[in-house]
């Protein structure tokens, strides 16, 4: 099962995760995508998503690599 949290606010965001460990849930914003990876989230949802899935997946693909920081920086840029 998924949920969406769009309030971004990234701590609530990481409780919902903790606190509903069967739901797959996903953050509404870009912003904070690999904090939230290495929490264990699922990923993002966004309304700017047709621009920045690529960036987003770059950075989902670089999590635990020396890259994945300066690709979440760029993300957060755009």
């Amino acid at each position: 099962m998924d949920i969406k949290d769009s309030t971004n606010d990234e701590e609530h965001t990481k409780m919902l995760n903790k606190l509903f460990p069967s739901l797959d849930v996903y953050s509404g914003s870009e912003k904070y995508l690999l904090d939230y990876l290495n929490d264990g989230g699922a990923s993002c949802i966004t309304g700017t998503m047709n621009i920045t899935a690529r960036l987003a997946s770059c950075v989902r693909d670089a999590l635990g690599t020396s890259d994945a920081e300066a690709l979440q920086k760029r993300l957060s840029q755009v």
